[in-house]
């Protein structure tokens, strides 16, 4: 939204993530929350076609099913949750290029690997170790497509396509980074800040603890369990698959995927969304040794039917429910008062309900306007500087409006807390509430009737 309205990242919108997903998201905000969601559906969407193409040359017809699938997959969770836009997107081109190793002619290969991983660089960096084993088989393979031939002279030949492909999206976002004299901001919100906080503040216990809270959640342990099993019976069963490129890349990224999971300490399962399009992998792969058997002939139409009826019922699901999994407050109407006007609702403690902001196109007054690292991350904000930036910007806008949910999500420190209470208390009055997501929506007082 800051884009689209003019403004600047990084420099009056902190966020710890890097360019693309901003610049992305600015060409759809016209179209509101729908427009979000119109943009993952569409990664989503060319990733499975771009794939159902490549598996063509392999398994005919059978091809849809894994397409599909990919499609279900990167659906499914979001059918009990949030859409993650930032990982479903990147998810989707780490699948994109998983396939881009079929692609016969080489340049194009090695264009397509540099691009998407320039691309998904700048949507969540550590992604790019999931890209990595698929650059180095390029290099390795010739255009047959079991067929090992290691090219020594040809390695910088291919490195010089891969890199033509990176400056394709390096270029354009480092030109403007500079124009807008942002890089140092760059540097320290998406990768200093990511460093600090998600890499040095997280212990190994914590790590561990957050890794198996994911994988023991039901909704990931059904999509997750279905790729290690996959991989277990090709290592043990099928000589010919463990022969297949694709099926040795899958099993590195696999691993590096779960390593992902692991250091990134976080507890939320919509990290696994990368790693959940292997599934789709597997199922190619065996399709490719099962596509004769009668078993699978039988139970094609089925599968195929099943998957379909499922990705109409989230079609339906995201048309009866706002997209993306966005809700508003119930008093929102209250607020449409301040639509478009810069500065004017500010979202304490709770950011999946800044969705109010993108509704009425409203920025918010501070850049800060994530308020869980106060509880997550107990050196984060030392000297409180952070926090009383934020209650100085909701002064200098003079902020209408406040929607409040620290009286059910406290700060964990308890001065800042008091420091929060004391301002909205003797600034703001509570003018309505909504019981359901614990939010109060407080409005600022006149100064004539403090």
């Amino acid at each position: 939204m800051v884009i689209h309205e003019g403004g600047v990242p990084y420099k009056e919108v902190f966020d710890h993530k890097p360019l693309l997903l901003y610049q992305m998201a600015s060409w759809f905000h016209d179209l509101g929350p729908w427009g979000l969601w119109l943009m993952i559906s569409l990664c989503v969407w060319i990733a499975a076609l771009f794939a159902y193409r490549m598996m063509r040359k392999y398994i005919d017809e059978y091809s849809i099913l894994p397409a599909l699938f990919f499609v279900f997959i990167m659906h499914f969770i979001a059918l009990y949750h949030t859409v993650e836009e930032s990982r479903t997107i990147s998810g989707s081109m780490i699948f994109i290029v998983y396939f881009s190793l079929m692609i016969e002619r080489a340049f194009w290969r090695n264009i397509l690997i540099g691009f998407l991983a320039a691309a998904i660089f700048l949507m969540i960096p550590n992604e790019l170790f999931a890209v990595a084993p698929v650059a180095v088989f390029s290099w390795m393979y010739d255009r047959k497509y079991n067929q090992l031939q290691l090219d020594i002279q040809g390695l910088i030949k291919h490195l010089s396509q891969q890199l033509l492909g990176v400056f394709l999206i390096f270029v354009p976002s480092g030109i403007y980074l500079w124009v807008h004299a942002i890089i140092p901001e760059f540097w320290r919100d998406a990768f200093v800040y990511n460093f600090d906080v998600y890499l040095k503040q997280i212990s190994w216990a914590d790590r561990w603890a957050a890794f198996r809270y994911i994988f023991l959640n039901f909704k990931t342990l059904i999509l997750s369990a279905p790729i290690l099993l996959a991989m277990i019976y090709s290592l043990v069963r099928f000589d010919e698959i463990r022969k297949n490129r694709l099926f040795i890349v899958a099993v590195l990224i696999t691993f590096i995927q779960l390593y992902n999971t692991l250091k990134s300490g976080m507890h939320f399962y919509y990290y696994l969304y990368s790693f959940l399009p292997l599934s789709a992998i597997f199922l190619f792969l065996l399709l490719q040794r099962f596509k004769s058997n009668d078993l699978v002939k039988k139970s094609y139409g089925v599968g195929l039917g099943v998957i379909g009826f499922t990705i109409l019922a989230y079609a339906g699901y995201r048309l009866v429910h706002s997209p993306g999994g966005y809700r508003l407050p119930s008093f929102t109407h209250r607020i449409q008062s301040v639509t478009n006007q810069r500065g004017q609702l500010y979202v304490f403690r709770n950011t999946r309900y800044m969705a109010t902001n993108t509704a009425l196109n409203i920025i918010a007054p501070s850049r800060y306007f994530f308020t869980h690292q106060w509880n997550r991350r107990p050196h984060y904000d030392p000297d409180g500087k952070i926090f009383e930036s934020i209650l100085a910007d909701i002064e200098s806008h003079q902020t209408r409006f406040i929607i409040d949910f620290s009286s059910h999500r406290p700060l964990n420190r308890q001065q800042l807390q008091k420091q929060w209470d004391d301002y909205v208390s003797s600034h703001y009055i509570e003018v309505d509430h909504d019981p359901k997501i614990g939010a109060v929506l407080l409005e600022r007082i006149a100064p004539n009737d403090r």
